[in-house]
């Protein structure tokens, strides 16, 4: 009995974690600044978010377990993070020193893209429109 009751309990809250990415999506899409269209479907949402926000989006994000984004705080982590992903970039070393969060997220149907300086969030979604 205990054992049910403990993996009733594992559902019902992986359902309530992946309402946290959902409600964080949910914010970014209310920041669309502009929308691109390609010819082969793909559509490219550009956002930007107040600070207030975007730390609400990454701490609703980071706490979805079954998402798998990458959330990366404060610039020296994020410096770290681009080193080992191998997309370190000597000449960009002034704009990595701005950055102080950094998101990204590759899913079935988008990818996001979505940073932090000390003024605001910007980012971007790119969807495949064709499904």
């Amino acid at each position: 009995m205990k054992k049910i009751i403990f993996i009733l309990l594992f559902i019902i809250s992986g359902g309530i974690y992946s309402q946290n990415f959902n409600r964080g999506l949910h914010i970014i899409l209310q920041g669309v600044d502009t929308t691109y269209f390609e010819e082969d479907g793909l559509r490219w949402n550009e956002f930007s978010l107040t600070p207030k926000k975007y730390y609400k989006v990454m701490d609703l994000i980071e706490s979805d377990t079954a998402c798998g984004c990458d959330v990366v705080k404060g610039p020296k982590d994020f410096v770290y993070y681009l080193k080992q992903t191998n997309r370190y970039n000597k000449e960009d070393r002034k704009f990595y020193k701005k950055i102080i969060g950094y998101l990204e997220c590759q899913m079935s149907d988008y990818e996001l893209y979505m940073w932090m300086d000390e003024i605001q969030g910007f980012g971007y979604i790119v969807t495949n429109g064709l499904k």
